[in-house]
């Protein structure tokens, strides 16, 4: 499923400072980030769901 994919690009950046090779996630991430990941997740629960 390439929605799982693109979720995963968040999960290790986001939770651990040293994830990104620069910068800390409030820096390399926007609220359009954030919104994106939400969507997502919401619409693989959506999929898990039924």
């Amino acid at each position: 499923m390439s929605v799982l994919k693109k979720l995963d690009r968040f999960y290790i950046p986001t939770r651990y400072p040293n994830g990104l090779p620069e910068g800390t996630p409030h820096q390399n991430y926007t609220r359009e980030d954030a919104d994106f990941a939400l969507r997502l997740a919401e619409e693989i629960m959506g999929f898990l769901s039924r």
